[in-house]
Parts: structure tokens; C-alpha cells; sequence
């Protein structure tokens, strides 16, 4: 063991604050991360791990939350402001979203009014 408490998942959330388990399993601790580009790390000896394939997604300049982005957004709806604002760094071209991302923001929206 590392020694080394990484968060790992939501017991439970309300969009916006989450209780959350921890663990020393980095791809577990990753796997609940906004953006494959976040949830990236680099290892004691610089090693990149990269279980998303955010290094791929950052290269080709996208902008893609790690797994379902209904499941990342209903976590935290903060993430539909955080997902605008690295699209407008990282992306070359406006409007060329991941379709499943904008359903998603589309259809949680309302959740914005749980942020302060």
C-alpha cells in the first residue's frame, strides 16, 4: 500500500457535494474524474498513466468526459461549466462537441441552479 488515500467514488451525491470512499487504486480514483484530460497522472518516476485516453483526446484537442457523461454531470453539475470552459482552451473549432456530451448537458442543465 502507498499510503496514499485517493478519492474513488460518490457514496452519495447531491450534484453538487458528495461523500465520497476512498481508495490507493489510481485507476479507480480516475475513473471518477471529469475529463479523460483530468484524469490523467504522472507517476514517481514520470511514468504517464493514462486510463481514458486522455493523452490521445488531448493531442487531437478534445474535450471528453471519462465514461457516461450523464453519470459525470449528475455528480456534480459544476462539470457542465468546467467541460465550456476546457472546450473553449483546448478545442480548434466551435460547435464541434461530442454529441453525447451536449444531450447530456442538454438534458441536466436544470442542475446549474444547484451551484452557487
Amino acid at each position: 500500500s502507498s499510503g496514499i488515500n485517493a478519492e474513488y467514488g460518490d457514496k452519495e451525491t447531491d450534484g453538487r457535494h458528495a461523500v465520497v470512499e476512498y481508495t490507493t487504486d489510481f485507476q479507480k480514483d480516475a475513473a471518477r474524474r471529469d475529463l479523460t484530460i483530468n484524469a490523467m497522472s504522472v507517476g514517481i518516476e514520470g511514468e504517464l498513466y493514462d486510463y481514458f485516453e486522455g493523452r490521445t483526446h488531448l493531442d487531437g484537442r478534445k474535450v471528453l468526459f471519462v465514461g457516461d457523461p450523464a453519470e459525470r454531470i449528475k455528480e456534480d453539475y459544476l462539470r457542465i461549466l468546467r467541460y465550456f470552459r476546457f472546450y473553449g482552451r483546448i478545442a480548434e473549432e466551435a460547435g464541434a462537441w461530442d454529441e453525447a456530451t451536449i444531450a447530456a448537458i442538454t438534458t441536466h442543465r436544470n442542475g446549474l441552479q444547484k451551484i452557487s
